[in-house]
């Protein structure tokens, strides 16, 4: 088996919502685990009935429809998208664990009280750091965050996360891409295989971590 090299670069920030505001990212949550939990009894009930397999493309192509008819309140579509993208992943991970001879257990229904982030999936679409320093997001507002250390690189993607009764932002930079390629390029001549790493990491500022795996 080739070495691994996993590589990750997050920047992790404090939020500080006001009561409204604190109400309102508690409302976009629910309505996330609220539209996750919907895709999973969709795709469990269409395969129970008439054994049918329904995929992100079908779930999706509904959203406006849902949305239009007033019964979705997540305010940014990409991140309905989004939701939708992680109930595929869940089945999808599910069904390759199945071909491989596991016994894995059903994707679930996530409880409201541990569905903890959504995210926006481009930066600028319904997600701005303002001129004042603040964090604009849609379906909440302007929301004063803690720039403990500057913003390197390019935002590419912003997950707002609650954790212990705190929320945070994490941004993901699309400027690290460039130097990703050019490890993969390294440890292609090297024998060995670059590994991305979620970007949801819970350390609070930016990092490489490099993990080799050998026989």
């Amino acid at each position: 088996m080739a070495d691994q090299i996993v590589v990750k670069k997050n920047f992790k920030y404090r939020l500080y919502p006001t009561s409204a505001q604190n109400v309102s990212l508690d409302g976009q949550l629910a309505e996330a685990c609220r539209l996750y939990n919907a895709a999973v009894r969709e795709r469990r009930d269409a395969y129970r009935i008439s054994h049918k397999t329904i995929n992100y493309c079908d779930q999706a192509n509904q959203l406006k429809e849902i949305r239009a008819a007033g019964d979705l309140a997540l305010a940014n579509f990409s991140c309905c998208q989004n939701v939708l993208r992680r109930v595929d992943k869940a089945f999808n991970a599910f069904f390759g664990r199945v071909q491989n001879g596991q016994n894995p257990g059903y994707p679930r229904f996530r409880p409201v009280s541990r569905y903890d982030s959504i995210t926006f999936p481009t930066y600028g679409d319904g997600c701005k750091i303002l001129d004042n320093g603040k964090l604009r997001l849609q379906g909440v507002g302007a929301v004063k965050v803690k720039l403990h250390r500057p913003i390197e690189g390019r935002i590419k993607t912003v997950t707002v996360k609650r954790e212990a009764g705190r929320w945070y932002a994490v941004l993901s930079d699309a400027g690290w891409a460039s130097f990703i390629s050019k490890l993969t390029y390294k440890a292609a001549e090297a024998g060995r295989e670059l590994v991305k790493a979620p970007p949801m990491g819970r350390r609070s500022d930016a990092y490489a971590e490099r993990r080799i795996r050998r026989h």
